[in-house]
């Protein structure tokens, strides 16, 4: 279950895509918290 939730993260997705398109990730529009 929290392989699912953190795989379906929007964060995730742009992860794949960038991977995909050999880009690097641009993660801006998330906020970073820690």
């Amino acid at each position: 279950e929290a392989t699912r939730l953190a795989y379906g993260t929007d964060e995730a997705a742009e992860g794949r895509e960038s991977f995909l398109e050999k880009r690097d990730p641009d993660w801006s529009p998330f906020p970073w918290y820690y």
